[in-house]
């Protein structure tokens, strides 16, 4: 997405925090062979907790921020391009890449599992022709391409809701003269936080908080998730409609929301370690994982928003290019980030020196092979 002047009033915070939050999705898949008890394509020894606690506190906010970004440009986009022309389009950005992803891509990634559980020598063709479509709908190769699916679901969701309601909705937008009142907006938390709690708690009494759920092996999440995704993704969208700002007053507040969010990072992580085992069995502590769970990714949410609102709502050269190049970073950093895991899997040295390869030469590498995709793009019309 090209930056412009700072006269057309972008903002450039969201942009930044979109690279920011991308930037954090390289580095917890970089974490993941190290982390106890977790399955990931690679797993390599020894084990850290350092690298547990980081990966637990990190999978909090980094995907509700990711939806509540993608919520609060829905209305504009559908706005200035109508149904037709914004399912068209999000379709070739969205809903094609996805299908390449998982048939082409996620496959080089479940290769190296296959070498390490199945067959050091299977070669790739023989796995993508006779593993990785064997079974294909039963099994879970969405990998980390599940967003793009669960994203455009929540588009047609929200398209349809706009048919059905296009008058109602635009009037939202189009009588709010400014920003909402202070009282409307903490009405608005209120239910935003009874809802997110409550549906996080119901959901978690059929579906444990870590568990994932693939529908045909297209659509793949994590069912006390979504709840929140589709919250953050709503937030988004009622956030433009009722113009909503961030001012400096509120900005002012935001060493409280870094010592708050310090504070319950502190107690999620110790009820994290104590009670994890026994989290998805007894009712009351059920209760309060979805408790702690929703409020410390709401602190950290608002703490990330403020903290870029008051730096970096200004244009950085060098961010402009990693903004303009993020969606295709978070789509390739994969292939590379395992492929080096693998490899580093001989080598004798410290897991945090191959955890520094790993993310370093994964993000840089994506980033150039961005790059290379746009050039191409420009030449071809790649999708």
């Amino acid at each position: 997405m090209a930056v412009k002047n700072k006269t057309d009033n972008r903002m450039y915070y969201f942009d930044y925090l979109r690279v920011f939050i991308i930037t954090l999705v390289v580095l917890l898949h970089s974490l993941l062979p190290h982390v106890q008890g977790y399955e990931w394509y690679v797993n390599d020894s020894p084990k850290s907790d350092l690298f547990g606690l980081l990966s637990l506190l990190i999978d909090v906010f980094i995907m509700p921020i990711m939806f509540f970004i993608a919520g609060y440009f829905c209305y504009y986009s559908l706005k200035k391009y109508g149904a037709k022309l914004f399912i068209n389009k999000k379709s070739k950005r969205i809903l094609v890449p996805f299908g390449l992803g998982i048939v082409f891509l996620s496959p080089i990634m479940n290769y190296f599992y296959a070498l390490e559980y199945i067959s050091p020598n299977l070669s790739y063709l023989e796995y993508w022709r006779g593993f990785y479509f064997n079974n294909f709908i039963q099994a879970e190769h969405a990998g980390h391409y599940w967003f793009l699916s669960s994203l455009f679901v929540f588009y047609l969701a929200f398209v349809l809701i706009y048919r059905l309601n296009k008058d109602k909705i635009d009037s939202i937008y189009e009588k709010q003269k400014e920003s909402i009142s202070q009282h409307e907006l903490s009405k608005f938390l209120f239910i935003f936080f009874a809802l997110g709690i409550l549906s996080f708690f119901i959901v978690s009494q059929f579906s444990a908080d870590d568990s994932w759920v693939s529908i045909l092996n297209i659509l793949v999440f994590q069912p006390t998730r979504w709840t929140i995704y589709i919250l953050y993704f709503s937030f988004g969208i009622f956030a433009y409609l009722k113009k909503i700002k961030i001012t400096k007053k509120m900005t002012k507040k935001l060493p409280l929301f870094l010592i708050s969010t310090a504070i319950l990072s502190v107690i999620y992580l110790a009820f994290k370690i104590n009670f994890m085992a026994l989290a998805n069995k007894t009712r009351p502590l059920q209760l309060l994982n979805a408790f702690l769970h929703f409020s410390l990714c709401f602190l950290i949410f608002s703490s990330l928003l403020l903290f870029f609102k008051k730096y970096l709502d200004k244009p950085f050269k060098t961010l402009n290019s990693l903004a303009a190049n993020s969606y295709q970073i978070y789509f390739f950093h994969m292939i590379i980030l395992v492929a080096i895991q693998y490899y580093l899997l001989t080598f004798n040295i410290s897991i945090f020196t191959k955890f520094m390869v790993v993310f370093g030469a994964s993000f840089i590498l994506s980033y150039l092979l961005s790059l290379l995709y746009t050039k191409l793009y420009k030449q071809v019309k790649i999708f």
